[in-house]
């Protein structure tokens, strides 16, 4: 077992990188299909291009919603670029907080690693913040070779670490390759795919976002040149209607505004029956029943901070109180 610590050599090696560059992650014309809580990321290359004078490709990502989505406040949008390029073991990502390509996938680990990496700016909607020396720990769990439909492929599988700290430390961030809820901390990524579960970002769990618009939650399809994978039976996208009502009851829930003052308004495709806010360290500071699709809940006497509010005990989001 070792400790990796990338978060200080990612700069005296970037260019040595670029040399040894293999081109196998995000090849042109890579699609990546991703469930949603309402429709579907759609992540595509769209070519080579230079980004601070390292040769790299340019991800385009777009949310793909059906119309009933739009009753829930959220809207079809197209998503911050991504650029990456990868070497024979690292696949890099132009962060611009660090304003340079930071490691986004390690796969030169072994079961039992803590990696240590850079924090990214993952989410759209996500509230800006002035930490930009922070950075995010994951364990591996182990490195297995698994079969997606048609393709095998090595993966990672990873137990994100630091929940305690990144909440009671202003400039830690608490990031996950897998479930966007605190309770579930495991994650994978694959070489071709990257995350499975999360989009090819990982989730920042304990930043605030206005609107969680990205909100994802796992692999449909992924294609290229040389490699079709389809893990769902519906369509890769959000076009077929038994597809796009399934997604949409899954969850959709909305917190507005958020950050929030006094008042703080949830918002679900489906009834809400039960809301719980907890603050940072998991004290339940709020409790009560509902039978309706809105809740309304006075937030003035909660103080400053960050706090997770639970849904029917099942789903989990985050809201900033002013």
């Amino acid at each position: 077992m070792k400790n990796l610590w990338l978060f200080g050599l990612f700069v005296c090696t970037l260019w040595c990188d670029r040399l040894r560059a293999q081109n196998t992650f995000a090849s042109a014309g890579a699609e990546w299909h991703h469930s949603m809580d309402c429709g579907v990321l759609y992540e595509h290359c769209t070519g080579d291009t230079v980004i601070s004078g390292v040769g790299c490709r340019k991800i385009s990502r777009e949310t793909h919603m059906p119309f009933s989505c739009t009753v829930m406040g959220i809207y079809p949008s197209t998503l911050t670029k991504l650029y990456v390029y990868d070497n024979s073991d690292t696949v890099f990502v132009y962060n611009p907080l660090f304003h340079q390509f930071t490691p986004l996938y390690v796969f030169n680990v072994t079961d039992g690693d803590t990696v240590t990496l850079p924090a990214l700016p993952t989410g759209e909607g996500m509230l800006s913040y002035a930490a930009t020396d922070s950075s995010f720990s994951f364990r591996v769990d182990s490195v297995r070779m698994v079969l997606f439909d048609t393709a095998i492929l090595k993966t990672v599988y990873t137990h994100a670490i630091g929940l305690a700290e990144a909440m009671s430390v202003h400039n830690r961030y608490f990031y996950n390759y897998g479930s966007s809820t605190p309770s579930d901390t495991l994650g994978s990524y694959s070489t071709k795919i990257g995350c499975v579960t999360t989009g090819l970002l990982p989730r920042c769990i304990t930043c605030s976002y206005i609107v969680e618009v990205n909100f994802t939650d796992s692999l449909r399809c992924y294609t290229d040149s040389s490699l079709s994978i389809k893990l769902t039976t519906d369509s890769c996208d959000v076009a077929t209607p038994p597809a796009d009502v399934a997604v949409c009851n899954k969850s959709g829930i909305v917190l507005y505004p958020n950050p929030t003052g006094a008042t703080l308004h949830i918002f679900s495709s489906g009834k809400i029956e039960k809301v719980e806010i907890s603050n940072s360290i998991g004290a339940l500071l709020y409790r009560s029943d509902f039978n309706a699709l809105s809740a309304e809940i006075e937030t003035a006497a909660l103080p400053s901070g960050l706090f997770f509010v639970r849904v029917n005990q099942t789903e989990i989001r985050t809201f900033l109180k002013n």
